[in-house]
């Protein structure tokens, strides 16, 4: 399964120059020439000035999201109130108002999916 990486970059010229797992002792032991300007990189000083950055696995963040009880209430709330709206409103209050999204969701039937959700 995929983890969190630690993406350190150069202080000096912003060069990523390490990738690591999201364990202490692989981000201490980053030692990299940055390729940008050769300057030599330690993990431990990147980290203390906070040259880094982290990415995340999308799938494992969704669902851990929506296995939260009052997450997964709110979108099927939410979904209920979109399925629910006239289809000829003309007040756009975010993207689910708008012709692409309704068409989309038109497509892929999801007012059926929602409604099979729900019992």
């Amino acid at each position: 399964m995929e983890t969190t990486k630690f993406h350190f970059y150069c202080d000096d010229c912003m060069q990523v120059v390490a990738e690591t797992s999201g364990s202490l002792a692989d981000r201490n032991a980053v030692h990299a020439e940055c390729p940008g300007c050769g300057r030599m990189c330690d993990g431990r000083p990147l980290l203390n000035d906070g040259n880094f950055y982290l990415s995340l696995p999308i799938k494992q963040q969704l669902t851990s999201l929506l296995a939260a009880n009052d997450v997964s209430t709110a979108l099927s709330e939410r979904l209920r109130e979109i399925n629910s709206r006239s289809d000829t409103s003309t007040v756009l209050s975010d993207i689910t108002d708008g012709s692409v999204y309704r068409t989309v969701r038109q497509k892929l039937n999801l007012s059926r999916l929602n409604s099979d959700h729900q019992r």
